[in-house]
């Protein structure tokens, strides 16, 4: 069932861009396909890619539980191919009906920077809330010693409640568990037969009224500022410019200030419920330092993405500032120092929330921040070195990046590994403290060594890989790639 909803949400996103915002359109309409053709292709494409994501998912899950369980088999295995190829066309089908509409809603949204940036706030407003209610649940379960009876029988009935009546999936379980095989296999049938029917007329109609008339959306400007030239520093100049570019994109305004807000509340919620956690394990052991640097290291990490798309953010913008008088150290300078920025603050403000709340003391505190604000800068500038070899540019008439690109999971993935490797150091002078009895003057140093050479190491290691060609590869940079 979450899996449905996940495939309608992004079915949704996917097709308004491949049918409403992709600029390819308006080349393959003059070329000699058939706008069925056009059609079929980008809805081929969509359900590729969610069909590949569902055999992923479906196959691991069903083939865990049906080994964990004793239960697997030939039908086991050939039912969950089929089932895992045919789910994606009934969210595709909903996604469909309400892709346009989407469209029209976003646009309007899009269109008017106030009321982009109030609904993406209130997004933000209601996932931090969200956030910290369920934290606190959890707090409240492990502090309790609730946890243990969170699945009784009441629990259960609601949740097998639920189950029953959760339309497809309960289909799908009947397949699976061959329950009444028949009747599951011909009602699911049906529905996606019934769901196919209406959602493919729908979308090609619209489909070829957008390729005959068009939807561009237009962003009105209210006023026309006046050029003034003024003498300024050239590095000014270029965070400027950044700012600018930033400034009047809503999307890249909310993921650049939305850290800096993100970060300190969950690094909060995850660090206090660590500590009661790890305490109930541990005891008296002493691991204030360990368990707040791991966790602002992995939340700095997983929210320091932006810097991923410093070059390929430019667009064809990045051509033209190659005849500009500037050299390439000035300009990555300025990207890398933009980038920083909002990430040294989220940083230092979780810290300074760590240690105000007795999470953490002032001297292990200032630690927290020298390591995670060099584990940043060694991620800013390795990221941004990477997107100068790979850059993803957008082909979209507005030159907005809108998806996530093979940068950004490098740069997660990388990172948490690196966050993970410093972690598990920590816990084993952690560990070897409870061992022994009490953690030592050394182990302490330990800690501290780990937390602050290792990040320092990375950081010459990323400035290097940084620097090496860098004229070079600025020189080789092409925005038609």
């Amino acid at each position: 069932f979450a899996l449905i909803i996940a495939f309608i949400i992004t079915g949704t996103t996917r097709l308004c861009h491949s049918l409403f915002e992709n600029s390819d359109i308006s080349i393959l309409i003059s070329m000699p396909f058939s706008s069925l053709e056009i059609f079929a292709s980008k809805l081929t494409w969509v359900y590729v890619r969610q069909a590949v994501a569902s055999l992923i998912t479906v196959l691991t899950i069903n083939l865990t539980f049906f080994i964990t369980v004793n239960l697997i088999s030939a039908y086991n295995v050939l039912m969950s191919v089929v089932v895992a190829v045919l789910l994606p066309v009934f969210p595709l089908s909903v996604a469909a009906v309400i892709a346009l509409p989407y469209y029209y809603l976003k646009r309007v949204i899009t269109s008017h920077y106030l009321l982009n940036f109030a609904a993406m706030t209130a997004l933000l407003v209601g996932f931090c809330l969200l956030y910290a209610y369920l934290f606190g649940i959890a707090e409240n379960l492990i502090g309790s010693g609730k946890l243990a009876s969170l699945f009784n029988e009441f629990t259960m009935a609601r949740i097998a409640g639920f189950a029953k009546n959760a339309y497809p999936s309960n289909l799908i379980a009947g397949i699976m568990l061959r329950r009444e095989v028949g009747k599951n296999i011909g009602i699911f049938i049906g529905i996606l037969a019934g769901a196919a029917l209406i959602a493919l007329p729908l979308i090609r109609f619209i489909f070829i009224r957008v390729t005959q008339k068009g939807f561009g959306a237009h962003v009105p400007h209210v006023h026309h500022k006046k050029l003034i030239f003024v003498r300024k520093n050239r590095l000014l100049n270029l965070l400027n410019k950044e700012f600018l570019n930033v400034l009047r994109t809503p999307g890249y305004a909310y993921m650049y200030f939305a850290t800096a807000i993100i970060m300190p509340i969950m690094t909060y919620y995850s660090a206090k419920l660590s500590s009661s956690l790890v305490s109930g394990m541990l005891g008296n052991i002493e691991y204030d330092f360990e368990v707040c640097t791991f966790i602002v290291l992995l939340y700095s990490t997983l929210t320091n993405t932006f810097c991923s798309t410093n070059i390929s953010r430019d667009g064809y913008m990045a051509s033209m500032q190659k005849t500009l008088p500037y050299t390439p150290a000035q300009i990555l300078s300025a990207k890398m120092i933009f980038s920083g920025a909002v990430s040294m603050l989220s940083i230092l403000i979780s810290c300074i929330v760590l240690v105000a709340c007795n999470l953490e003391s002032a001297g292990n505190g200032v630690i927290t921040f020298i390591s995670a604000a060099m584990l940043a800068a060694a991620q800013i500038a390795f990221a941004t070195r990477l997107d100068l070899n790979h850059p993803h540019f957008s082909r979209t008439d507005d030159g907005e990046i809108k998806e996530a690109n093979s940068t950004v999971s490098v740069i997660i993935l990388t990172g948490l590994v690196v966050c993970f490797v410093i972690g598990l150091l920590l816990l084993y002078n952690t560990l070897k403290g409870l061992i022994t009895g009490a953690p030592s003057e050394a182990d302490r140093g330990a800690s501290y060594a780990y937390a602050i050479c290792l990040p320092l190491a990375l950081l010459a290691g990323a400035l290097a890989y940084f620097f090496v060609n860098l004229k070079k590869a600025y020189d080789n940079l092409d925005t038609e790639r």
